[in-house]
Parts: C-alpha cells; sequence; structure tokens
C-alpha cells in the first residue's frame, strides 16, 4: 500500500512538470510560426515589389518607345514624301520643265579637279535652298544627268520642309551615286563639295540603303559615322531613289546622336542606365559615353557590365520584352519599330535588392519587435492566472478522488467557486455510489425477469427470420435484373464518352482557328495604327499652326482608327494658305486618299507656285484625275470636298481674304460684329470624270485685323443624334455667333462638349474637321 502511493506521488509530480512542458513548448511553437509567417510575409512583399518594379520597368520602356517613335515618324513621313515626289518627277520627264535655278549652275577647280555647284544662288534666295555640288564639268554634268540636276533643284522645298519640320534634324540632302548632292541647309562648296574622295566615303555610309541590301526599296538607317561638314557624330535615315527598275540615288535625314541622347537622358531611371545600341554593334545615345563633339565610335559592349555582352551576341535567344539575368545584372530591351535599333536597360540586381529591402527592414524589424512582446506578456499573464490555477485544480480534484484531507490552496478569487463546485461534485458522487449499490440488487432481479421474457421473443424472432429469407430470394432476382439494365448503360455511355471527345477535338481546332483570327486581327490593327502615325506626321506641327494663325483651334475626330479628312497649313511668297480637306470615304480608303492630296497640295503650291485659290482647286481636280487614272477606268467614287484660304495683308489693320471651296463654305464673324457671314463654295466635288474642266469660283473680302474664320468638312453639321436629326448648318452658326466673344481654346472646348451632346446615345458616323482662327 505504501508503495502505491510512492509511486502516485512520483506520478503527480511528472504530470506537473508536463503541465509546463507543453505549456512552453506551446508558446515556442507559436512563437515560431507567427516569426515563420512574418517572414513569409516579408517575402511575398519583397517579390511583389519586385514584380512592380518589372512593370514599371515596362512602363518605362513605352513611354521612351513612344517617345523615339514620334521623331522617327516624322523622319519617316519626310522621307516617303521625297521618294513618291521624286518617283513622280522621274517617271514623267516629258511634263517637267527646266527649274529657273538652273540658270545659277557655275563650275570651279581646286586640287582634287573640276566641281560644278549653285554657290550664287545663296545671294538671291538666301534659307529657301541648298547648294548642289558635283564632280566633273558642268557642261558633261548637263548632257549626262539633266533630268536628275533638274529634280535636285524641284525638291528643294521639300527638303526645307523636312529640315524644319522635323525635331534634332541637322541637315537633309539628295545624292545621287558618285556624282553631285543638294545640301540643305545651304553650304557653300568652299566649306564642302563632292570629289571622289566624298563619293566613295558616301557610297561606304549609305551601302545598306543599295539595291543589294535594300531590294524593297524602304528606308534604311546608317551605321554612326563622322560627318564632314562639322556636325559631329551622327545616324542618317536614307531612302533609294528609282526610274522605274534603276537605282539612281538617295534621299537622307541626318540626326545628331546628341539629339537621340536628349530623349534617353531625360527619361533616366535611379537606378541603371538606360542607352541605345544599333545592329552593327554601336552604341548610339547614352546618359555618360556618349557625344556627337567626339570623334570616337564607341562599340556596344563598352555600355555594358564587363562580360555581358559577348553572350548577348546572338540576340535571337533572349527575346524582347523579357528580363535576362547574368552575373548579377538584369538586361531589359525592346526593339525601335522600323529601325534596327535595340532600346537596352542595364541594372544591377543586387542594387536593385538593397534598396528594395533597405525600404522593408525598418515595418519587418517592428513586426518582429511586437509580436514577441505580445507573446511574452501573453504567456506571464496566461501562465499566472490561468495555468498555475488550472494545475492546482487538478491537484484539488486528484485530492478529492483519492479521498484525502482537504488542503487550503492560494488561487486567485475567480477560481474559489470552481474549488468549491469540483469538492460538492465529488460528495455527491461518494452519495451516489451508496444508491447505487442498493439499485444493483434490485436491478439484478429485474434482469433475471427480463431474460425470460426475451426466451419467448426469440422464438417469434426466427419465425420473422424465415419470412426475411422468402424476401431476400425475391430482392436478389430484382438485382440481377438491374445488373442487366447496369450493363446496357454502361455500353450508351461509352458511345456518349466517345461522342464527347470527338466534340472536345472539335472545340480544340475551333480554338486554334480563333486564335489565329485574333493574331491576324491584332497585326491589322497595329498596321492600321502604324498608318496613324505616318498620317499625323503630315499633318502640321502645333508650333507652325500657331506661327501662322496665331490664336486657333483645330477640332480633330476620325471615325476609325485614321481619317479621310486633313488639314494642309503653310505659307508661300508672304501668302498664309489654309485648306480643310474631305477626302472620299473614312478608315484606311480615306486615309490613302489624304495622302495623295496632301502630297498634290505641295506639288502644286510648292513646286508649281500656285496660290490663287480656285487655280489650286482647279489643279488639284486634274492632278486627282491623273493620279487616280480617273479618266482611264472611269473611277468616280473617289475624290474630295475642300475650303481653301488664301491670306495676304493689305495693310497694318486690314487682310485680304481669298476663298475658293469645293461643296465646302467658310464661315467668318467680322472684328465689328457678332453675325456670322458665309462664302459658299462651287457645287462641285473635286475628282472624277464627269467635270474634267471644273471652273472654281474664287471670292474676296476685306476683313480687320481680330476678326474670325471658319472652315471645315461636313462630319460636324452631318452627325446626328439619337432621334436621326443632323446637327445642321443653322445650329453651327448660332453657336458660333454665340460663342465669338471667347478664345479660341474655349470656344473649342464649348464646341466639344455640344457636339457629345448631341451624339448621346449614337455613334460617330463620319470623320469631324474644323478649324477656327483668329486674323492677325
Amino acid at each position: 500500500m505504501q508503495e502505491s502511493k510512492v509511486k502516485n506521488t512520483n506520478k503527480n509530480f511528472m504530470q506537473r512538470a508536463k503541465i509546463f512542458r507543453t505549456y512552453y513548448r506551446i508558446i515556442f511553437v507559436s512563437f515560431s510560426c507567427i516569426l515563420l509567417v512574418s517572414v513569409l510575409l516579408a517575402f511575398v512583399q519583397f517579390q511583389n515589389r519586385i514584380r512592380y518594379e518589372n512593370e514599371q520597368i515596362r512602363k518605362y520602356f513605352q513611354d521612351n518607345i513612344s517617345s523615339l517613335n514620334s521623331i522617327l515618324n516624322v523622319v519617316q513621313g519626310n522621307l516617303y514624301t521625297l521618294q513618291s515626289t521624286s518617283n513622280f518627277y522621274l517617271n514623267h520627264q516629258e511634263e517637267v520643265k527646266d527649274h529657273f535655278l538652273m540658270g545659277f549652275l557655275d563650275e570651279s577647280q581646286d586640287s582634287l579637279g573640276l566641281y560644278f555647284h549653285t554657290d550664287q544662288v545663296r545671294e538671291h534666295y538666301p534659307g529657301e535652298v541648298g547648294n548642289i555640288t558635283g564632280i566633273g564639268s558642268l557642261d558633261s554634268a548637263l548632257k549626262k544627268e539633266r533630268e536628275l540636276i533638274n529634280l535636285g533643284l524641284l525638291v528643294n522645298p521639300l527638303l526645307k520642309s523636312a529640315y524644319e519640320n522635323t525635331p534634332g534634324v541637322v541637315l537633309t540632302y539628295y545624292y545621287i551615286q558618285e556624282r553631285f548632292t543638294n545640301l540643305y541647309p545651304f553650304i557653300s562648296s568652299k566649306d564642302f563639295h563632292m570629289s571622289p574622295v566624298q563619293a566613295s566615303r558616301f557610297a561606304e555610309t549609305y551601302e545598306d540603303a543599295m539595291p543589294h541590301k535594300n531590294p524593297n526599296r524602304e528606308i534604311a538607317w546608317t551605321a554612326v559615322y563622322w560627318d564632314e561638314t562639322g556636325k559631329g557624330l551622327m545616324v542618317s535615315a536614307v531612302i533609294p531613289i528609282y526610274l522605274q527598275e534603276d537605282f539612281k540615288g538617295i534621299f537622307g535625314v541626318d540626326l545628331t546622336l546628341d539629339s537621340l541622347n536628349s530623349i534617353i537622358n531625360t527619361a533616366q531611371r535611379v537606378r541603371g542606365s538606360l542607352f541605345l545600341i544599333n545592329d552593327k554593334d554601336q552604341l548610339i545615345a547614352h546618359p555618360d559615353l556618349v557625344e556627337s563633339s567626339k570623334g570616337d565610335i564607341l562599340q556596344a559592349q563598352s555600355a555594358f557590365p564587363e562580360g555581358i555582352y559577348p553572350r548577348l551576341s546572338n540576340w535571337d535567344k533572349y527575346p524582347a520584352d523579357a528580363f535576362h539575368h547574368f552575373s548579377g545584372n538584369v538586361i531589359f530591351y525592346e526593339d525601335v519599330p522600323n529601325t534596327p535599333w535595340k532600346l537596352v536597360y542595364v541594372v544591377n540586381r543586387w542594387e536593385t535588392y538593397r534598396d528594395l529591402l533597405a525600404d522593408m527592414w525598418l515595418s519587418l524589424a517592428f513586426i518582429i519587435f511586437t509580436v514577441t512582446l505580445i507573446l511574452i506578456g501573453t504567456g506571464w499573464y496566461t501562465r499566472h492566472y490561468f495555468i498555475k490555477p488550472a494545475e492546482k485544480l487538478i491537484f484539488h480534484i486528484q485530492d478529492e478522488y483519492e479521498n484525502r484531507p482537504e488542503v487550503a490552496y492560494e488561487v486567485p478569487v475567480q477560481w474559489k467557486p470552481w474549488f468549491d463546485i469540483i469538492s460538492n461534485i465529488f460528495q455527491r458522487n461518494r452519495e451516489m455510489i451508496e444508491e447505487l449499490q442498493d439499485a444493483n440488487v434490485n436491478l439484478e432481479k429485474k434482469v433475471q425477469k427480463r431474460t425470460e421474457e426475451i426466451s419467448t421473443q426469440n422464438e417469434e424472432l426466427i419465425q420473422n427470420q424465415e419470412e426475411i429469407l422468402t424476401q431476400r430470394s425475391y430482392i436478389e432476382e430484382k438485382n440481377r435484373e438491374l445488373a442487366h439494365i447496369n450493363d446496357e448503360l454502361q455500353s450508351k455511355e461509352k458511345v456518349l464518352t466517345t461522342s464527347l471527345n470527338n466534340l472536345q477535338e472539335s472545340q480544340e481546332k475551333l480554338e486554334v482557328q480563333h486564335q489565329l483570327l485574333k493574331t491576324r486581327d491584332r497585326r491589322i490593327q497595329n498596321s492600321i495604327r502604324v498608318g496613324l502615325s505616318i498620317q499625323q506626321a503630315i499633318l502640321p506641327y502645333p508650333q507652325r499652326m500657331q506661327e501662322l494663325l496665331g490664336d486657333y483651334f483645330v477640332i480633330y475626330r476620325p471615325k476609325d482608327i485614321v481619317s479621310g479628312d486633313f488639314y494642309w497649313v503653310n505659307q508661300k511668297d508672304g501668302k498664309r494658305i489654309i485648306a480643310a480637306v474631305d477626302c472620299t470615304g473614312h478608315g484606311v480608303p480615306g486615309a490613302f486618299m489624304s495622302m495623295i492630296a496632301n502630297a498634290l497640295l505641295d506639288k502644286i503650291i510648292f513646286v508649281q507656285g500656285i496660290t490663287e485659290p480656285s487655280k489650286i482647286l482647279e489643279t488639284l481636280h486634274s492632278e486627282v484625275q491623273f493620279s487616280l487614272k480617273q479618266n482611264e477606268n472611269n473611277n468616280t467614287l473617289h475624290g474630295m470636298d475642300v475650303a481653301l484660304v488664301v491670306i495676304e495683308g493689305v495693310d497694318s489693320e486690314t487682310r485680304k481674304i481669298q476663298f475658293a471651296g469645293a461643296k465646302r463654305p467658310l464661315l467668318y464673324i467680322p472684328s465689328d460684329s457678332d453675325e456670322v457671314s458665309e462664302l459658299k463654295g462651287t457645287r462641285r466635288s473635286i475628282g472624277g470624270v464627269h467635270f474634267r474642266d471644273l471652273i472654281f469660283d474664287s471670292q474676296t473680302v476685306h476683313l480687320p485685323i481680330g476678326s474670325l474664320l471658319y472652315l471645315g468638312s461636313d462630319g460636324f453639321v452631318d452627325q446626328n443624334d439619337d432621334q436621326r436629326k443632323r446637327f445642321g448648318d443653322r445650329q453651327l452658326k448660332e453657336l458660333i455667333s454665340f460663342l465669338s466673344p471667347l478664345p479660341m481654346s474655349q470656344q473649342k472646348e464649348k464646341l466639344d462638349e455640344a457636339l457629345n451632346q448631341h451624339m448621346l446615345g449614337t455613334s460617330q458616323r463620319d470623320d469631324v474637321l474644323m478649324i477656327g482662327f483668329q486674323l492677325h
């Protein structure tokens, strides 16, 4: 008996120790789990920061690609205009007369031999033309290449326009291989002229534009080279000139590396470097390494950390728009559209990680410190107010169970009722045991009696069992019938499974076709957006519009991505010429017509020198018929409506306004009135075969400065509302009259709001163009 009590006492001590060991184990495990979760959350946050950083780099690249494209698209648009103009002249030589500047051609001689030039033309037309210089005598050149020299003089206005309207361009030129060139701005032949040495250098520089490397006759970009005219390091965009299948020369536009650097430098990030390289492994823009004034042409390898670039020599292994990791560095690049260039971003990966962790460590340390304090406080409070009293309650239960004398325990007041309840429960339990013993005797008697009753019931159960066996045989027969039905259902299930598989195969084929259609649609949309960039390149720059029109606005809303409407604003012989053109159709067909019409207006006004409004429209009508061969193919569907204004100064207070229109009017409000007046155009469109000798009326008014003029396409007034009612000419005039006291910018805002309100619940039915300006 004594040995049993000793064992029980040891067991009690072991249980006491286990209580605290388990408690501290729980606290430790809880702290470890919370710490682990905190670390995992910090890791997830770190990964999210990395993904956010990568997305920022992608967005940052798209912004820089767009900035580059804004310049490159203008360059390409000017080159395509020069190419189409030269093709027109070269293929219609019988109709092209000698340019009046042919009389300024002269020849000179130096140590390299005879050369010809137009040095004297600068005295008569300063800033208007470039200098043609060529190898050999003038007589020999005129006999062999008179039409090419004449072409060089005819495109002078286009070279000037490309130079003045393209940001970052330092030189535009026309070069006939190994013979002569026309450089704009004007450079005296004493400073630079063609020679056999220069011709050899040109041939090497522009090799990528030659037929053997450029069979598609597209724009080519040269390697980096040192400019002979003193502009420093630069790259050129060049486009070939052909007479039918005979390669003649090139048009070119020069960009200094500093102009490309100016775009890259303004977009540099805090970490890493952003730079441009070309397909000849040359570095063409870098915030620290590249300067146009330095003569050294740097290789692309100099911009990369040591040992990385040789691994990148085969770019096809490393796709664009993806992050590539090399020796602790991250490389990200994108191909610049329509060029052989790559925009590259290089950053040290550990430097990025270090900066991100520096942002996160304080919050992580705060979380761990706070969780530790909470666990320590919670552990102490729980042990003092719950664990120790619970332990004493267990010992009290053991004492009551073994019927030992009551022990007085020091416990918090709130635990006292529990100790009393346990004592009362055990006292009641002992009383119930005595009652159970008495009840047990009575129960045995009842069990004996119940056994006799069960024997009688057992006989009845045997009889019921026989009935159940009979019912089981019946159930087994039904089960066999169900099994047969189940076999038939399984056979039908196999047929359905085969049909389902066939349907899935058909669905997969349809999904492949769907993806192909989505890819083709995306390519078409991308092509149209490139067309939008080219079309926008022909529109006048806002700076040029501000210079010619002063206070003005333009409302320009294509129905689709590209537009059949466009506007032409320029100056010729002191006359400001403004045209609003609505070409047949909209979308891609209308955009093609707008490109043709823009080139024809350049030709009529700058090359043929016509500035009379009615004569411009009559000549444009003939040129459209000729360009579209409408007299041959009976094509009457393509043409355009035009409103054209020519403005001349009469004196300091009055301007002479000449107007001619093809189905489009001119609205104006004199400065001393608020009433809208109208000059109606001729009720004929330009183009078609029914009016080969079409005559357009020219109207003239004299207006004081400060007067308001409005012209545009019919898209605004023809727009219907949800009741199919047009906006209308009358409502437009009333609105313009009401808005006339406001500045032009506010007038545009109110006109846009009126059109948007009118269009609620409908879609745009045509391209919209409106130009308004105040005479100055």
